[in-house]
């Protein structure tokens, strides 16, 4: 029932977007999304240095302490561009990434540790 162009998913579930155009033409409904764990991780410093961008972009974040932290990169259809384990980081994550390849669109950017979930978007034009 979301009618605007960004949703916050406050609820586990399996999402799909579809998007009307001009004289209420569809784009089709996309594949289906898988968000749980829904619990953003507010004890993260968390930048992206400049969104929008052209597919190269700085991502840092500092963590209140030691944990094992996964980050994801994937585009809106759910396809995974860039995946990185830190197994037991402390500290600031501080990286020069380069997703060109993957082309323009939106994208997601998830840094997963135990439960909780930091979520941000990106655009790459």
């Amino acid at each position: 029932g979301a009618t605007l162009q960004y949703y916050n998913a406050t609820q586990a579930g399996n999402y799909s977007v579809e998007a009307f155009t001009y004289q209420g033409c569809s784009s089709g409904m996309s594949p289906a999304v898988l968000v749980d764990g829904i619990e953003e991780n507010g004890d993260l410093s968390f930048g992206i240095y400049p969104n929008p961008n052209s597919g190269e972009f700085d991502l840092s974040f500092t963590t209140p302490g030691i944990s094992d932290y996964r980050l994801d990169i994937f585009s809106v259809d759910g396809k995974t561009v860039y995946s990185e384990d830190l197994q037991q980081f402390s500290g600031t994550y501080s990286r020069h990434i380069d997703i060109r390849s993957a082309g323009s669109g939106s994208y997601v950017i998830r840094l997963t540790d135990g439960g909780k979930e930091t979520i941000r978007r990106i655009i790459v034009f």
